[in-house]
């Protein structure tokens, strides 16, 4: 899963580690409009690529629907994520 919560709703922090050649590099994202957000976010992002593409078999895995450069953009455009990048 992406963003997948069965919270109340409050604030959370996701913490992504990439594992690259030079080490490691952490990303966090935190909506100031709390986890319902995200997940709302995320329901929206995984409707649109379902919708652009051909699943063979019908079959996936949700981290696997996104290019991570895209997913990055798309999150990077919406005015209340927050996204700290560290190395």
């Amino acid at each position: 899963m992406i963003f997948g919560s069965s919270g109340n709703g409050d604030q959370s922090v996701f913490e992504i580690v990439i594992k690259t050649k030079n080490g490691n590099e952490k990303l966090s994202l935190q909506s100031t409009k709390g986890q319902a957000e995200l997940t709302a976010l995320s329901a929206v992002l995984h409707t649109e690529e379902l919708l652009k593409k051909t699943h063979e078999n019908k079959v996936y895995f949700s981290h696997q629907l996104h290019q991570p450069s895209s997913l990055l953009e798309k999150l990077k455009a919406y005015e209340t994520i927050n996204i700290k990048s560290s190395r």
